[in-house]
């Protein structure tokens, strides 16, 4: 083409395939943000008509930005030229792909996003008048600009507009060599101009622009001092992404109907061999929100947002096929809610039909906020207060306390944070819960961050979303919360999603964090601490994005942390990792992690106990300078169940000893190497493993099948561990099969008045339950109105008990056609 990148298309006469390779990626090397197979190119949308074509060349863009432009791919291999190349050089060559990797990155979405859709004023593709810049525009200087011109004597076409560019809908094909400069103009209508509080304004242009909003200029790139129909850019300018500029101070411009946006573009000489101009102009809807609770008008509500691309065949909203553009991976819809409001249920499906991704969200009525920003004095902020907007920078000064009341709806404007220096107490409830969320889906928010010993936060039943990577790093680490300097932060019942950083992360040894009760999910890594104390109880955190850890503690605390009872599920990564630290571990549940379920290292003596690792990369991996302390673990169905090594050269092996423990059905039981130790006792490996009390044995899970690693009721490893106790991380089944507590309805191991109500339900409105022998409360292997008589007659008529199973679990004495397929009170 002359321009961008070339390719070669073959055809392969063995299985009538066809092949594009990529040749000649100069453009992309040279500009960090110019775009692999750019989508705009006439013939790649030729290619990308078909539907199949169109999946797998955009996952394998996606494919690109997880492989080769993977800074942990690229980052070992640049290391290793360093004896042959300058430092600069090398460097130079690492921050590009870092550069790079943010580009594809922010064309190639990986989450199902829902929030208001944006008020569209100019979009791609959208017709312009344009005038050639042969001559100055007719009529007085600027008056081109303004809403009065008249401009039906210039010609007509879609943006991108220029020459020499293959993403060009309206092509110069004599600017070159003839002119420099070509005028633009776009009619659009607004029907409400206060309504209208952010206004942005997106540009890709080669090699400069002036922006023009009813004959006021808004923006310019690349040229200074007046501009004539002579004039050039001042330098070259490489059309490599669209560049975002916030346009808000010029919303007072807008009028009731009739509005114009105008441009002029420049070249840098007469003999550039291109020119490209591409604007778009748009508002946030009104209202907000990012998933979530979305606050808007009630009625009709334009939706709209992201869909992870390369494997959405297609977009359903509340049942209803929604638009979706598969080349940018973007959908939208309309939903009528009602005046009240309600819920609204997204759904992504594949190509075979299958749901990859679903989101339901809740719609308040509304589109007027409270604002709030800057540097706070005592304060609350009520029920009656909300909804809040965040517009700027929010600091809670030492001394100074925020308040937050259950309910509030916070949103949070692209790019803004709090500072806490004082105290914020948000104090949510299970019914009433506090949201902390980007105010618009495309522009999320920076985090909390709790800096010095007078910074104090508790978050009660808190949920917060959609936070991104701040631009340049700050003395703070980035995370959704962040706490050092003696900061103390507890967190309890809290949900953390969608974010690019850990959800949780505090530094320095007078820090403190407790977390207890929370849920992270798709966040860059869980709960971090490095030197600060860290408390973490029945926390569960799943889908981890890039090579992130979920709960990773590294060098000692003044006194161990404590993990217990937490789950890690899903990640490029490992589960728990603890470098340095003499953490106690009681309870873990680690599965489906490419690396480590649980790796330890360093110096450090931690004590770990009750830990279920399985489908991971490896169960437990133990490294140079740790002494470990191990019971009651489970390690099944990994590549390999435990490592001992030396992982760091010259640091020494690890030191680890192990009781109680089962490792069986991994592809490799464990390895360790001549400078570590593993001293196993009392414990069942696969293949054997020398140590008093070990066995070879199968220790007969529940059903291993279905992932229930529970001992049943014969399994050898019950009461087969040091002193007695049982073999695993998971207590032993010890009622028989088809065990449960008759009268038990709704499976909450009590006999109540609720009981009765649900055998109610069961029996008039057909409800789901999994154990009928529980409802037969008279055992006459029949469910009737006469078992809901008999329970109410036990508890309010002196009745006496039940038929047995009463008192403890049991199976039914009474041969009938019932039966108990589940009953987790006893173990089934």
């Amino acid at each position: 083409t002359g321009t961008d990148e070339d390719y070669f298309i073959y055809h392969r006469p063995s299985d009538g395939r066809w092949v594009m390779i990529p040749w000649d990626l100069s453009d992309t090397w040279e500009y960090p943000g110019t775009a692999f197979f750019r989508v705009h190119s006439s013939v790649v949308r030729r290619f990308l008509r078909h539907p199949e074509m169109r999946r797998r060349f955009m996952r394998t863009l996606v494919e690109m930005l997880a492989g080769p432009f993977d800074a942990s791919a690229v980052t070992p291999r640049i290391d290793y030229l360093r004896e042959f190349f300058s430092a600069a050089e090398l460097n130079s060559i690492a921050a590009f792909i870092g550069e790079q990797q943010a580009a594809l990155g922010a064309r190639l979405p990986d989450r199902l996003t829902v929030g208001p859709a944006p008020v569209w004023f100019a979009r791609t593709g959208d017709s312009w008048r344009f005038l050639r810049g042969v001559a100055a525009p007719p009529g007085a200087a600027g008056a081109w600009s303004t809403r009065a011109y008249d401009d039906s004597a210039w010609e007509e076409g879609p943006l991108p507009i220029g020459y020499g560019d293959t993403r060009c809908m309206t092509v110069l094909g004599d600017m070159r060599y003839n002119y420099t400069t070509v005028y633009l103009r776009r009619r659009f209508q607004v029907s409400n101009p206060g309504t209208i509080a952010a206004l942005w304004l997106t540009a890709d242009y080669d090699d400069a622009f002036v922006a023009y909003l009813n004959g006021v200029e808004v923006a310019r790139r690349n040229v200074t001092g007046a501009v004539e129909y002579t004039s050039v850019a001042d330098a070259s300018h490489t059309a490599a992404g669209a560049e975002r500029i916030d346009i808000a101070a010029f919303t007072g411009l807008l009028v009731p109907g009739d509005n114009v946006l105008a441009a002029v573009a420049l070249n840098r000489s007469l003999d550039s061999s291109d020119l490209f101009l591409d604007l778009q102009c748009y508002s946030d809807a009104p209202g907000g929100g990012c998933n979530g609770t979305i606050l808007a008008g009630g009625g009709a509500v334009s939706l709209g947002g992201t869909t992870p691309i390369g494997y959405t065949a297609a977009v359903m909203v509340d049942g209803a096929p929604a638009a979706y553009d598969p080349t940018a991976g973007t959908w939208s819809a309309t939903v009528d809610v009602g005046p009240g409001g309600g819920t609204t249920t997204v759904e992504a499906f594949d190509e075979t039909g299958a749901r990859i991704a679903s989101e339901t969200v809740s719609i308040v009525p509304g589109e007027s906020f409270t604002n709030v920003g800057g540097t706070l004095a005592t304060t609350t902020w009520t029920a009656a207060g909300s909804p809040y907007l965040v517009a700027s920078d929010v600091t809670v000064p030492a001394g100074a306390t925020l308040t937050i009341q259950p309910g509030v709806l916070v949103y949070i404007a692209g790019g803004r944070t709090f500072l806490v220096q004082g105290t914020l107490n948000a104090l949510g409830s299970a019914a009433l819960p506090i949201a902390f969320q980007a105010n618009y889906c495309g522009d999320p928010w920076i985090g909390m961050q709790f800096a010095g010993t007078a910074a104090r936060g508790l978050l009660k039943h808190c949920t917060l979303r959609r936070v991104a990577r701040p631009a340049a790093s700050g003395v703070l680490p980035p995370a959704v919360i962040a706490a050092a300097q003696g900061a103390q932060v507890r967190i309890e019942y809290c949900a953390f999603a969608d974010a690019e950083v850990p959800a949780i992360e505090a530094r320095d040894t007078a820090t403190r964090i407790e977390v207890y009760d929370t849920a992270i999910d798709g966040c860059a890594g869980g709960v971090r601490a490095d030197s600060a104390y860290a408390r973490v109880e029945r926390v569960q955190i799943e889908d981890l994005r890039g090579p992130n850890d979920g709960i990773r503690l590294e060098n000692h605390s003044v006194t161990p942390s404590i993990l217990r009872d937490c789950v890690v599920a899903g990640g490029e990564a490992g589960g728990i990792a603890l470098h340095g630290t003499s953490t106690q571990v009681d309870g873990a549940t680690l599965r489906g992690l490419a690396g480590a379920g649980l790796r330890a290292r360093g110096a450090g003596t931690p004590v770990i106990a009750r830990v279920l690792a399985y489908e991971c990369g490896t169960g437990a991996a133990f490294g140079s300078g740790v002494v470990a302390t191990v019971s009651r673990c489970t390690f099944t169905r990994n590549g390999a169940g435990v490592h001992a090594r030396e992982d760091v050269p010259g640091a020494g092996g690890a030191r680890v000893t192990a009781d109680s423990c089962i490792v069986w059905k991994n592809g490799l039981a464990g390895a360790v190497d001549a400078l570590s130790a593993l001293e196993l006792t009392y414990s069942d490996v696969e293949g054997g493993y020398p140590g008093a009390g070990n066995g070879d044995f199968d220790p007969l899970f529940v059903n291993a099948a279905a992932r229930d690693f529970r001992l049943s009721m014969l399994s050898p490893a019950i009461g087969a561990g040091k002193n007695g106790v049982d073999m695993g991380a998971l207590p032993a089944v010890t009622s028989p099969p088809g065990s449960f507590l008759r009268g038990d309805v709704n499976g909450d191991a009590r006999r109540d008045i609720a009981d009765a109500i649900a055998l109610l339900n069961y029996l008039f409105t057909s409800r789901p339950v999994t154990c009928l022998d529980a409802l037969d409360a008279n055992d006459d292997g029949k469910l009737d109105i006469a078992d809901a008589i008999r329970i109410l007659s036990h508890l309010f008529a002196a009745a006496g008990d039940l038929p047995p199973p009463f008192e403890t679990c049991g199976p039914d004495p009474t041969a009938d056609p019932l039966g108990c397929a589940s009953y987790p009170p006893c173990g089934g």
